[in-house]
């Protein structure tokens, strides 16, 4: 089997942040990941941060409005992370117009990441994601 390699980042929005500690320790405990850079930034605005990191996404445009409105009024600070993804079992996900490459290993990870440190109301988690 061929294994190939590439570079992910992940993105730690500003209310991921008080999770960052954890978050790095989940990704180094990741046998397929390596972490190569961690940068901090604060966008100048937000607003056209958030519609830059969207930009590149394969939801309607109509859908990532709404999921993301919640980022425009959290710290407006963030935190990049880029991995070496030893093992990106790169697998099609989306139908029609959004079906799109994306490595299994990575989406898995960020759902067990957000699953743990989304907000929660009443106890069940929310889609305002940590992580990206």
């Amino acid at each position: 089997m061929l294994r190939t390699k590439r570079v992910d980042c992940i993105l730690v929005w500003g209310h991921g942040l008080d999770h960052l500690y954890d978050i790095l320790n989940r990704i180094r405990e990741e046998q397929d990941f390596k972490v190569l850079k961690i940068l901090r930034h604060k966008p100048k605005s937000i607003k056209r941060f958030v519609r830059e990191v969207y930009s590149f996404d394969y939801a309607p445009f109509i859908h990532l409005k709404a999921k993301t409105r919640y980022l425009l009024n959290i710290k407006k600070e963030v935190c990049l992370i880029f991995i070496e993804n030893r093992n990106p079992e790169l697998d099609f996900y989306g139908k029609d117009k959004f079906r799109h490459i994306e490595s299994s290993t990575l989406k898995i990870f960020k759902e067990k990441l957000r699953n743990e440190f989304n907000p929660r109301i009443k106890g069940k988690r929310t889609e305002n994601h940590v992580i990206h």
